[in-house]
């Protein structure tokens, strides 16, 4: 005699599906706060750039913007974005595995970020950006990881050696490859170029403070 299960097998309607179907439900993006501000930051258009100057005068006096800030008003001390500083805590923390700036006097990356507005709203925001001067100087960029490693290519990162920020063996790496390498019947090696690629992930992440 079979039981009768309440669940499985069964189609069931998911508890939240009406707020979001008909827009009730409210995400972050939808709260608003009193004397909340927005917040937009101003990103590199070169790869790789010193900024040899910047004068945000004109984004302070433009009304509505509360304030704007630069590599000037930010701690000079380097720390990581990276999902994996998450994953697993000795990256986060070791010092020779942190490569980024909160703000910078140099561009390491098309969009890194070079000054950030606060404002009364995003348009303001927006137009503040506009309001800032930067004056660039140009670096030579490297734009793939083999010729970034070559002896003599432009250092990106002043303090590691051929741009190699660290190397990370993950604990969970098992087997000999170069055994598996020399047994195997045959070996095959290839390069390959595609398109950037960005998976959709829905985690998207939002606050407010």
């Amino acid at each position: 005699m079979s039981e009768e299960l309440s669940y499985v097998g069964k189609r069931l309607p998911k508890p939240d599906i009406a707020g979001k179907v008909t827009g009730e439900a409210k995400y972050t993006e939808d709260l608003v706060i009193a004397g909340m501000l927005e917040g937009r930051l101003l990103r590199s258009p070169h790869a790789h750039a010193l900024v040899k100057a910047i004068d945000v005068s004109k984004a302070q006096a433009l009304p509505g913007v509360v304030c704007v800030l630069t590599h000037k008003d930010c701690p000079d001390q380097k720390f990581s974005r990276s999902t994996m500083a998450e994953a697993l805590p000795e990256f986060a923390f070791s010092g020779e595995r942190q490569d980024q700036y909160i703000l910078s006097d140099k561009a390491r990356y098309v969009g890194d970020w070079i000054a950030a507005v606060a404002a009364e709203d995003i348009y303001i925001a927006e137009r503040a950006l506009e309001l800032i001067e930067v004056e660039y100087e140009i670096l030579p960029a490297v734009l793939d990881p083999f010729s970034a490693m070559e002896n003599g290519a432009p250092k990106i990162h002043g303090d590691v050696k051929n741009n190699v920020a660290f190397e990370m063996d993950h604990p969970f790496n098992t087997g000999d490859v170069e055994k598996a390498f020399a047994e195997a019947d045959a070996v095959v090696e290839f390069s390959g170029v595609n398109s950037r690629q960005k998976h959709l992930h829905l985690e998207t992440d939002a606050a407010i403070a």
